[in-house]
């Protein structure tokens, strides 16, 4: 089986390219509903494009077999030491971070009962919110902040399997907001409704 990685970055340009067109998200259906995917969230209207180059849009197994194999490894390695957060990162722009976290996350949404969160923690750029359509949301940088509380940036949609946090709309600089004392209560109570 090949490696995830290296399939990830030799077609990123294009899947990156093809996650680009996304459907607005911008209607609120509910203020107090609980996620299909974990417990707390508000779920509003998102979906990637059918172009996209994500699992449920491709029948090729030699997209969906790698990623597959790396979820295999995640789950051996949790197994071992039981973690509930995992970062997708890397040194340079556009090598596949937001089609790898897509791709793991849907492999993930396939086990029974596995509630993952995605959070979109490039809060310069935000590609992940981009690909998402959910621009103009409060996320991880408005909870950093401190102006917008856990269950108002978590998010769902009936068309995605996974709960997402969009990347915020705070104007403080990021290295201001990454220094927050903030994340690490946060993120202690995402663990009590999310597996990863």
């Amino acid at each position: 089986s090949a490696e995830p990685t290296a399939t990830a970055v030799e077609e990123a340009p294009a899947l990156h390219a093809a996650t680009s067109g996304i459907a607005s998200a911008e209607h609120l259906v509910s203020d107090d509903h609980a996620s299909q995917n974990g417990s707390i969230g508000l779920s509003i209207e998102a979906m990637i494009d059918s172009r996209a180059r994500v699992i449920p849009n491709s029948v090729e197994t030699e997209i969906v077999e790698p990623y597959r194999h790396l979820r295999t490894r995640i789950l051996q390695l949790r197994s071992e030491k039981r973690f509930h957060t995992l970062l997708i990162a890397s040194a340079d722009a556009k090598e596949g971070k937001t089609v790898t976290l897509l791709n793991l996350a849907y492999v993930f949404c396939m086990l029974p009962s596995f509630k993952v969160l995605v959070v979109d923690g490039d809060i310069r750029s935000g590609q992940l919110t981009k690909c998402l359509g959910i621009d103009d949301r409060p996320g991880l940088s408005d909870l950093l902040e401190g102006s917008s509380k856990l269950n108002e940036v978590v998010l769902t949609s009936n068309e995605i399997p996974f709960s997402f946090i969009a990347r915020g709309n705070s104007k403080l600089s990021p290295p201001e907001l990454l220094h927050s004392s903030r994340w690490a209560n946060h993120a202690k109570q995402l663990s009590e409704h999310f597996d990863l």
